[in-house]
């Protein structure tokens, strides 16, 4: 025979509780005279305990929040949340049937919520398989980009990412010639960190981002079709696994419109930087390639030299420098 499922109410105010046709007003409650929980409550105004002290009287400690219980004799009465979990002591009747009350609300509660989320489930899963297309659109075209550049630049960009570090900097050197005291020419050389600008939306390059949405998206999917088989004594650590799964559904769509708003932040950046992100030459002329067909211009290898050096030559220019750690 199956186990009846425990009962759970929850009271909104006094009179739903002094209406029940059981209730006793000032009716004394304590270890020996408890039987089992009626309901819980959390009132906006104050109501007296009811546990009965060792001297007979009773607390009388106003409270807001607390429980019904029935009585052997099988009237009910009220006590206080904490008279509960300080008078009775941790080993109690009482405070063994308050844990498993709490469990089984909660669990009902999740179980309401999974069956609210099924109403919505085809709704949601338009909506995340119209995510995941607009997603693998976007990493097709990220995809062509990291096809122009080097390894070593990608890889490089890949660590800004995860490391919110984007700024593009370079150590710059200048030299000054000065006659010491006997009177020979010398040449002093300083050095110092120059920031040429910043790359924006990175994380589009992150291909373990998108990974990771993808999987949580199946993960969803999945997760409505055992919530269509939920019954209604379902286990609660069964209910709460479930619960997180499709709760996962406005943190992944939120990451996924995030990465895909990344896109214009990303178009929007500066290209040029990339020849500044790290040392290799054979790199830096793919990535001035790139940069210089963006600006409108074409050509090869060599144009992309010729290219690159133009713009390190400005470079020097405006800031006032001789060479920097790549060489111009």
């Amino acid at each position: 025979m199956d186990t009846p499922l425990m009962e759970i109410q929850t009271f909104s105010s006094p009179e739903e509780i002094w209406l029940l046709p059981n209730f006793v007003e000032n009716n004394p409650i304590n270890q020996i005279n408890y039987k089992r929980l009626i309901g819980d409550y959390h009132f906006g105004e104050e109501v007296r305990c009811c546990y009965e002290k060792e001297t007979g009287s009773l607390c009388k400690e106003p409270h807001k929040r607390g429980w019904v219980a029935m009585l052997l004799d099988g009237s009910a009465t009220i006590i206080g949340n904490h008279c509960a979990e300080i008078r009775f002591g941790a080993d109690s009747r009482l405070i063994a049937d308050q844990s498993k009350y709490n469990n089984e609300k909660r669990r009902r509660e999740r179980l309401s919520a999974i069956l609210l989320q099924l109403s919505e489930k085809a709704m949601r899963l338009e909506q995340l398989d119209l995510l995941c297309g607009q997603l693998k659109e976007l990493t097709e075209r990220v995809k062509s980009f990291t096809q122009e550049i080097g390894p070593l630049t990608l890889r490089r960009l890949h660590d800004m990412g995860r490391t919110g570090q984007s700024v593009v900097t370079i150590t710059a050197v200048r030299f000054r010639d000065y006659v010491d005291d006997e009177g020979q020419t010398k040449r002093e050389r300083s050095h110092f960190s120059q920031t040429l600008g910043s790359l924006h939306g990175l994380d589009l390059l992150r291909s373990s981002l998108f990974a990771t949405v993808y999987v949580v998206i199946e993960d969803i999917k999945q997760a409505y079709e055992e919530a269509e088989r939920l019954g209604e004594k379902t286990k609660s650590a069964t209910v709460d696994a479930l619960a997180s799964r499709l709760n996962e559904y406005d943190r992944i769509v939120k990451e996924g419109n995030r990465l895909l708003r990344l896109e214009q932040s990303f178009l929007s950046n500066r290209f040029l930087l990339l020849c500044f992100v790290q040392a290799d030459k054979a790199e830096r002329y793919k990535c001035a390639g790139f940069a210089m067909r963006l600006s409108g211009a074409n050509g090869g290898k060599e144009k992309a030299k010729a290219w690159l050096a133009e713009q390190e030559k400005a470079i020097k220019q405006q800031l006032g420098v001789d060479v920097n750690h790549t060489g111009f």
